[in-house]
């Protein structure tokens, strides 16, 4: 389901340009796995590590940065205001790290580990606000979750407040919490196998959210990624895609 593709708003007002470090960025570490590994091989991780710091320090000290997307789990993608465009990537299988046209290849045991970007709540709101308006939700309930952070719950197309259900509310902050995630809207409904709340959401994961709603084949179906918590049988809980149906300004779930 990952997609390759996503661009930050300014990037977050160009990440405080002057205050952008490698390791606060990206979290890159050089981990050793041979806990013996001698002390010249320690100083020779060093010495790279700091030259690819300043490498990249020097950039977003200097330079606008325009639009930042994720490559793959190892790589991301740099646009600065001048048109440039430079790749911070890691090639596993020849242990090469790569920024701009500097490359270093890793000594010894170690090895690097995936580039992990956290988004904020602010970043997956705006992703949120963009797929309600896509399932034509009644803009009075875009704009409290907009402006109050209220979430709503629909019943076959009827809308309700989830603060209006305690249980549900929590159950909606425990997601968010545990997975970092946005939800944007719940649908409720019974079925043969108990009865069903899925959260339609954001995840933290900006190079999802191209895949996380969609359309489908008519004008009033759409597919959406959700945490489908059964409640009579919460081992039958699970992340998937459902299908959605809009309608007067409400949604409910047909498979």
């Amino acid at each position: 389901m990952k997609k390759n593709a996503f661009t930050l708003v300014e990037v977050v007002l160009t990440l405080a340009v002057a205050s952008v470090t490698l390791v606060t960025l990206f979290q890159i570490i050089f981990l050793v796995r041979n806990l013996y590994a001698g002390s010249g091989i320690k100083v020779k991780l060093l010495e790279k590590q700091l030259i690819i710091n300043q490498k990249v320090n020097a950039d977003f000290n200097f330079k606008k940065l325009l639009m930042l997307r994720k490559c793959s789990s190892t790589c991301l993608e740099f646009t600065f205001e001048t048109g440039e465009i430079k790749r911070l990537s890691y090639d596993r299988n020849n242990k090469i790290f790569t920024y701009g046209d500097y490359s270093t290849k890793l000594v010894g045991q170690s090895v690097f580990g995936n580039i992990k970007m956290n988004t904020t709540k602010e970043q997956r709101k705006e992703i949120a606000i963009k797929y309600m308006k896509e399932l034509d939700i009644y803009k009075p309930y875009i704009d409290g979750f907009n402006k109050q952070d209220w979430t709503c719950f629909y019943e076959n197309f009827g809308e309700f407040w989830t603060y209006q259900e305690p249980e549900l509310e929590q159950k909606l902050k425990e997601i968010e919490e545990k997975y970092n995630c946005t939800v944007y809207a719940i649908t409720h409904e019974f079925t043969e196998f108990g009865e069903l709340y899925d959260f339609l959401l954001v995840t933290d994961y900006p190079e999802e959210w191209e895949d996380l709603s969609y359309k489908g084949q008519t004008k009033n179906q759409h597919y959406a990624f959700a945490y489908c918590w059964n409640k009579d049988d919460d081992f039958c809980s699970e992340f998937g895609t459902i299908a959605i149906e809009s309608f007067g300004g409400g949604i409910r779930r047909i498979g």
